[in-house]
Order: C-alpha cells, then sequence, then structure tokens
C-alpha cells in the first residue's frame, strides 16, 4: 500500500514525460528496490524523483534504464546491480559476444586467448584512450550489452608510442578463463582468480584446473608462501573456486551468509564446495596439499565483488593470511535475482557474510595493508600491490 502511495504522489508532483508502458516498467523495479535493498533507511522520495528525472521521455523499457541506475546511486547500495538482458548469457553460461578485452582505469589488463581484440593486435599494458568516441573507457566497458549490439569496436590505444586505432568485430567469447600462476624469485607461488561463470561441467573443470596448479606449485622444493589475486574476481559463482582452492582453505566451514532470520554455511571438505548440506561442485579426484601452514597474501580491489567478495572472507580468519591492496567494492552476497518482463534483472545484497571466526561483514572489506594496484603493470612482477605482498613475505622470512 505505501509503495502504490509513493507513486502516485510522485506522478502528480512529476511531469508525465514518461511512456505509459515504460513508467509501469520503471515503477515495478523501483517497488523491487524499495522492498528488498539492503539500505532500509534510504529517502525513497528522492529515489523515485532521480529516476524519473533521469528517464524523462523514455518510451521503452530500456529507455528506463539510466532511470532505475540513478535510483540505485539514489539508495547508495552498491550491493544492488542491474543486469541488462543482452548481459545475462554471460552470467548464466560464461560465452557472450563481446571483444574479449578487460579494461580497468583505461589500462588493458587482459586479452582473451584467440578473441577479437587479440586478433586485432590489443595487448595488456595498452593505455586505452576511447572506445568507439567515448574518452569514459571504464564506464563503456562496464556496459557490455553495448559491445555485444555492435557490429564493430574501434579501439584507440597506445604502448609507448602514438595512439593506433584497433578495430574490432566482437565474436563469441568465453570470460570465463582458467586461473593461471607463477612463481616468483622462486619461492612465492602467485595465482590469478578469474571470476567464473558457465555450466557444471565447466565449473568442475574449472576446479580441477586450479587445484592441479596449486599441486603443482606445492610439489616445488622451497614453496615460502602463496599470493592469491582477487583484485579483479567479480562475479555470482564461487563454488568452483573455493572447490579449486579447497586444498590451501582446508577442510572446513569457511564462512556463512547471514539473513535476519537464517545462517547458511558454506566451505569445503573432500573435494566438494558446500552450501548448508548441497555439495555445489565436487573434484571426483582431489589434490591434498604437502606443504601446509604456509603464508598467504590475498590481494583485493574495488574490482573484487560478489564471489570475489565471499572468497576474502573464507580466507579471513585463517591465522596464515594476511590482506593487500584496496578495500572490495561491497556487493556481499547477492541474492536469488529479480526478474523484469523484458528479461533485465535486479540482483539484491540481501545478506551479510560471516568468516569462520563468526566476524559479519555488509559492506566493503578493508585490507591489512592499504596500496593502490597500477594497472599498467597488471601481470608483472613490478605491480606494486604484487611488489608489497612480495616484501611482506621476504620480511616474514626474514623474521623466522
Amino acid at each position: 500500500m505505501k509503495l502504490a502511495i509513493y507513486a502516485l504522489a510522485l506522478s502528480v508532483l512529476l511531469p508525465q514525460t514518461i511512456a505509459p508502458e515504460a513508467k509501469k516498467y520503471l515503477d515495478v523495479a523501483l517497488d523491487m528496490i524499495q522492498k528488498n535493498s539492503a539500505k532500509r533507511d534510504a529517502d525513497w522520495d528522492a529515489m523515485r524523483k532521480a529516476a524519473y528525472d533521469k528517464a524523462q521521455n523514455a518510451t521503452t523499457a530500456p529507455d528506463t534504464y539510466e532511470g532505475i541506475r540513478a535510483a540505485l546511486t539514489a539508495v547508495g547500495d552498491p550491493g544492488t546491480q542491474l543486469i541488462e538482458p543482452p548481459i545475462m548469457p554471460a552470467f548464466e553460461s560464461g560465452s557472450v559476444r563481446h571483444p574479449g578485452v578487460v579494461i580497468v582505469d583505461g589500462w588493458v589488463v587482459r586479452v582473451v586467448d584467440r578473441s577479437p581484440a587479440a586478433k586485432a593486435g590489443l595487448k595488456p599494458g595498452m593505455r586505452v584512450l576511447s572506445i568507439n568516441g567515448h574518452n569514459d573507457v571504464n564506464r563503456y566497458m562496464r556496459q557490455i550489452a553495448l559491445a555485444s549490439q555492435s557490429d564493430k569496436i574501434t579501439f584507440i590505444a597506445s604502448e609507448g608510442r602514438r595512439p593506433q586505432a584497433f578495430e574490432v568485430s566482437p565474436g563469441r567469447v568465453n570470460l570465463s578463463q582458467a586461473p593461471t600462476g607463477r612463481m616468483i624469485k622462486n619461492k612465492y607461488a602467485y595465482i590469478e582468480i578469474p571470476a567464473f561463470s558457465g555450466s557444471n561441467d565447466a565449473a568442475v573443470k574449472y576446479a580441477d584446473k586450479l587445484q592441479g596448479l596449486l599441486s603443482s606449485f606445492d610439489g616445488r622444493g622451497g614453496l615460502k608462501g602463496w599470493i592469491i589475486d582477487l583484485r579483479l574476481t567479480s562475479g555470482d559463482n564461487m563454488y568452483p573456486i573455493i572447490a579449486g582452492l579447497g586444498p590451501l582453505l582446508g577442510d572446513r566451514d569457511l564462512g556463512e551468509f547471514v539473513r535476519e532470520s537464517s545462517r547458511t554455511k558454506w566451505g569445503y571438505r573432500d573435494g566438494k564446495a558446500y552450501e548448508g548440506s548441497q555439495a555445489i561442485v565436487t573434484i571426483a579426484k582431489p589434490r591434498a596439499l604437502k606443504h601446509t601452514g604456509i603464508p598467504i597474501v590475498v590481494l583485493t580491489d574495488l574490482y573484487t565483488a560478489g564471489s570475489g567478495e565471499a572468497l576474502a572472507v573464507s580466507f579471513h580468519g585463517a591465522s596464515t593470511a594476511i590482506f593487500i591492496g584496496q578495500p572490495t567494492a561491497g556487493i556481499l552476497s547477492a541474492d536469488p535475482a529479480h526478474r523484469l518482463s523484458d528479461g533485465a534483472v535486479l540482483s539484491f545484497n540481501e545478506a551479510g557474510e560471516a568468516d569462520r571466526t563468526g566476524k559479519v561483514y555488509r559492506g566493503r572489506i578493508v585490507p591489512d595493508i592499504l596500496i593502490t594496484s597500477n594497472w599498467r603493470m597488471y601481470g608483472t612482477d613490478k605491480e606494486p600491490a604484487v611488489k608489497e605482498a612480495v616484501t611482506w613475505l621476504d620480511g616474514l622470512a626474514r623474521g623466522q
């Protein structure tokens, strides 16, 4: 009843330049936000006014997306996301029509092997100045739908020389890349953890690949520390990663989803990543580490979100772990999605997360040591966060 009163009052006060069907769609979305947002003390009148102001002249459901995003900004709940219909295949299958490049703060940090971007010549470490004439590179890349609907994308980028144009025709790309790793100074194992989305079979393969990677480094002599990089780990499905990191995390409950009326544990045991009593991902032949008790550095940043934050929580409370980097996004525990009539989804932050000690997190997770990443150097041992991790591990080794 209160939601209807809010909508009726504002419909009288605001100019009616939104087409009826578009306004109906927008009102449903705003009602969802007011009902489900974790920000219970938000100014709901201000939220609706912000949405209507931004959606003026909207005639279709997609025309209201910017209005919905304005509402989310007004509410101030980073855990609620609007996922547009063309993006949903990436969440459901791991494969989407995309250029195959990840850009952070204007720098190319990852290029998918054999992707259109790779074939066009884009490389990690390049500075991207514009995309299809848009100078706000980060904002453009966040809108995957824009890329997926384009026949051709023009990247203006440079690699220490004058800018060049790279013409990319998006194709079907699997954005869920396999985890990778390397040894640093022949004694520290660095593991990069990409986000996962995809089928159950793909989840098992991802987890098995990650366990194999851990096992290969564990089998080397002289291993003195782990560096687990979650800085670009986001998304919804943490369980393949939990299963893959299980030998390092330990056979135990690792965390809990904390809701008003319930608590649900997640963890790892005997090759199984589980939530509550249900095994979500199972590795048929799980591995065990020979060397345990080795110190772990976990790297986080603003782009550590959703599943990445749950993974960070899974390491919290472990006596051997320390956190370096920047605070995470604060998008903890996005619960089951609420689908709108055109296939778009509102995903809400409806629960907190507790670590193995019982400490509850409801916003950004702040690391022990703050340091700013240099995305131009991402993937190298000279990148500041990685260097800080190595310095900390070296200091720990000297103190032993």
